[in-house]
């Protein structure tokens, strides 16, 4: 019996199989799915994210899962400025994952099995946004780039945010990751039972 072929968890996903796919062979399968993110950010005529010198950035960017900044920050006595909460909500959402990576902040929300619909998922995602204004408002550098990216079945159009299909990141996966791989496999057996 396959437990791991049967979940229908959508943290299972988020937290444990796409961050597995993006670890593969030192963060190569998150260039992998980087280029994927410019490949839509060509097609609506947007900035693309630099991956040249990818290697080189590796130990400066972020992978985090289920962030709850506000919280975290709290925590370590670092401050929110007020300035940065001009577009949250009253009732706001956790994204599923957080990446970092040079000048791009990427808030990514998932959606699997569990029922949904795409202007449910929109409104989740517009709770979120905030988040990137304090991201790039904490951050040092300054200069970030934000993006927010919805993951659902089916890739159905989220108005400024990029939607993707589970279909479409698994066949960019397996354009370079073997197939044996234990993440990419139960992403496989996972699409094919959507």
């Amino acid at each position: 019996m396959r437990f791991d072929d049967i979940v229908r968890t959508e943290k299972y996903f988020s937290a444990t199989v796409l961050p597995g796919l993006f670890s593969y062979n030192n963060f190569e399968g998150l260039k992998i799915f980087l280029e994927l993110l410019n490949m839509k950010l060509l097609a609506n005529s947007s900035d693309i994210i630099d991956l040249t010198d990818y290697e080189s950035k590796i130990d400066s960017f972020q992978l985090i899962t289920e962030l709850y900044l506000e919280r975290d920050l709290s925590y370590s006595k670092i401050q929110i400025p007020s300035e940065l909460f001009g577009r949250k909500q009253i009732k706001t959402s956790i994204p599923d994952i957080l990446i970092i990576y040079s000048d791009w902040a990427i808030l990514i929300e998932t959606k699997f099995f569990m029922s949904y619909s795409s202007h449910e998922l929109y409104e989740q995602m517009q709770k979120q946004t905030y988040l990137l204004d304090i991201i790039a408002g904490m951050m040092p550098q300054g200069g970030i780039k934000t993006l927010q990216v919805g993951i659902n079945p089916y890739g159905e159009k989220l108005n400024e945010f990029i939607s993707l299909s589970w279909r479409e990141i698994f066949e960019q996966f397996s354009s370079c990751i073997p197939e044996n791989h234990y993440f990419l496999r139960r992403l496989a057996i996972a699409t094919e039972r959507v």
